[in-house]
């Protein structure tokens, strides 16, 4: 969700709670990308990472901080939802999970065991081409050829 002009809360008692003295000038947060999941492309990390020098108190609300002050500070990223890819339910079948198109389903779901997890990932692992194999990094960190599955770790 992208929320705008979300009050800082200041209630002790919320969950949110922001200590009056972190950001005494603002009552809302910058316009941010607010939930569990996020996906932002690698090139993203470097300009987040500059821009949180510009800022030397610690925000308690990674989202606001992450993806509201920081992009804040000229950083440029474009906030997409993707509600309809993603679901909060474990999914029951790792089989079932590609689709008649031979794609999955859902790109963040949760998973009910280890075992499903590991299903998942070789499932996905199976669909990298030869290129995808040899220059991701995950596949080289996580793929055991002697079982030729990932590993959870």
């Amino acid at each position: 969700d992208v929320k705008n002009n979300m009050a800082i809360l200041r209630d002790p008692h919320n969950k949110w709670y922001v200590n009056e003295s972190l950001l005494p000038a603002r009552t809302t947060w910058p316009q941010f990308c607010s939930g569990y999941f996020s996906v932002f492309t690698g090139e993203a990390i470097p300009l987040l990472y500059e821009a949180s020098f510009g800022i030397q108190q610690f925000i308690p609300i990674d989202d606001a901080y992450l993806f509201g002050l920081l992009v804040e500070r000229n950083v440029s990223l474009e906030f997409i939802n993707i509600h309809d890819q993603i679901s909060v339910n474990e999914r029951p079948d790792p089989d079932k999970e590609i689709s008649v198109n031979g794609k999955f389903e859902f790109i963040c779901f949760r998973i009910k065991s280890d075992d499903d997890h590991t299903q998942l990932w070789t499932l996905r692992s199976n669909k990298l081409s030869s290129w995808e194999q040899e220059h991701s990094s995950y596949f080289k960190s996580f793929h055991n050829s002697e079982a030729s599955t990932f590993v959870v770790v």
